[in-house]
């Protein structure tokens, strides 16, 4: 016994299964490509803020050359510009005062003091969570340089300076967070629009419409109709799928019996009428080729009258029984045919004129009720039938005559039956001398 390959699931389930799949999918996917957009967008703030860190750092320090005295006044002049400047964060360490232990500084100026002392050079670092660019800047300075640059290790060493730079202005990283935001949102939702399409265009329209496509080759005018059952993976589409194919069956049986009753007759399944002309033509031409004869057999259903054990039961039952009994005493070669109500005749392909009133005396038997075996089954019924026969070559070679004889030899002979059964018997009457 075959095995089912497939688990029909509800088409709620299904649903839920596929929008879970999908949702997760669409998440992963949209944080993928936020991250690639915002990270290359990070990448390039940066990099720019990064290149034009230099100049804005000699900005810082373009009242620094005019002082007197730098050192002292460095404080001050960078307090100022701090004033001015409030997104940017800046704190001086003069050259007594390196020693992080003498000044509060937090962990993370205490690293770039400590590395922007040792690399003798600027160094910086980038906190995304913040959007700052934050570093530390050694500070040399030579008296009446004007063309000195803060970069160029020229002069005596004054301190160092540890900045806290933003990468953009703070209302363009709101609107740039707004943008990232929406860039999620779209991708998620065209993601998600994409794939639940593809999904329900996959595992639940393409079924449909194949099931479709199936129906429509479906053809009551061929000899066979076509359909394979198909197992689905929703539930209600398979469901569909197993009605259409129960209804295919019982067209199949009902599309046989119309084909059938086509040829045959439905209480008897004896031949239709209109089919023994063809048949008695078609056994003409073969006895006149291989010159063999054939015969034919009327018989006509006068009464049917149930056994003693036997209740009444309808016309049609009697028929129908009558005709199992002629089916039973009859070869398989011979041909009956249903000619009206109660008339019936047969073809007896190879039946010499010798042996057709045998065949019409075991059926008269049969009829009567009468059985030879001792052991036999008492019959149901008693049919009270007219039997006349010819046969071809014997008794004549027109097709015409045949059936007409057949049947004028079934009233003579019901005639003279009938004649026998009224007259009386005569008394015996002892002769005495």
């Amino acid at each position: 016994m075959s095995q089912r390959k497939t688990h029909p699931v509800s088409f709620r389930i299904f649903a839920f299964k596929k929008f879970m799949w999908v949702s997760i999918f669409a998440l992963l996917a949209s944080l993928t490509v936020t991250t690639l957009v915002s990270g290359t967008f990070i990448a390039v703030v940066y990099h720019k803020t990064v290149t034009n860190l230099p100049d804005r750092l000699q900005q810082t320090f373009s009242d620094l050359p005019a002082a007197d005295n730098p050192t002292a006044q460095a404080d001050i002049i960078l307090a100022q510009i701090q004033a001015k400047n409030l997104q940017n964060r800046f704190t001086f360490i003069p050259a007594q005062k390196i020693n992080p232990e003498t000044v509060l500084l937090s962990e993370k100026q205490q690293e770039y003091l400590k590395t922007a002392k040792q690399a003798n050079r600027l160094s910086h670092q980038l906190n995304i969570l913040s959007a700052e660019v934050s570093g530390g800047l050694p500070i040399y300075f030579r008296p009446g340089c004007n063309t000195c640059n803060i970069l160029a290790k020229q002069g005596s060493y004054l301190g160092t300076l540890l900045f806290d730079l933003p990468l953009t202005n703070p209302l363009l990283t709101f609107g740039t967070l707004w943008a990232f935001f929406i860039l999620f949102m779209l991708s998620f939702f065209i993601i998600g629009v994409v794939m639940m399409t593809r999904a329900l265009e996959k595992d639940f329209i393409k079924p449909l419409r194949n099931l479709t496509e199936r129906m429509h080759h479906i053809r009551l005018e061929d000899d066979e109709i076509l359909w394979e059952r198909k197992e689905q993976e929703i539930a209600e589409i398979d469901l569909i799928d197993q009605l259409i194919t129960e209804n295919i069956q019982t067209l199949k049986s009902i599309y046989v019996k119309l084909d059938a009753l086509m040829v045959t007759e439905h209480q008897t399944g004896f031949f239709h009428q209109d089919r023994f002309k063809e048949a008695l033509q078609f056994e003409v031409y073969r006895s006149d080729r291989y010159h063999r004869p054939f015969s034919i057999l009327v018989i006509k259903l006068l009464k049917a009258s149930p056994s003693q054990d036997e209740q009444a039961t309808s016309t049609v039952d009697s028929v129908q029984l009558f005709a199992d009994t002629i089916n039973e005493y009859t070869r398989n070669i011979d041909l009956p045919f249903r000619i009206g109500e109660r008339l019936f005749l047969i073809i007896l392909p190879e039946m010499t004129e010798q042996e057709v009133p045998v065949m019409s005396q075991v059926l008269r038997k049969r009829f009567a009720g009468k059985t030879e075996a001792e052991d036999a089954e008492s019959p149901r019924y008693q049919f009270d039938v007219q039997i006349g026969y010819a046969t071809y070559r014997y008794d004549t070679q027109n097709i015409k005559e045949l059936t007409a004889l057949a049947i004028e030899r079934m009233h003579q002979a019901y005639k003279s039956e009938t004649k026998e059964t009224a007259q009386p018997e005569t008394p015996k009457t002892e002769n005495t001398d």
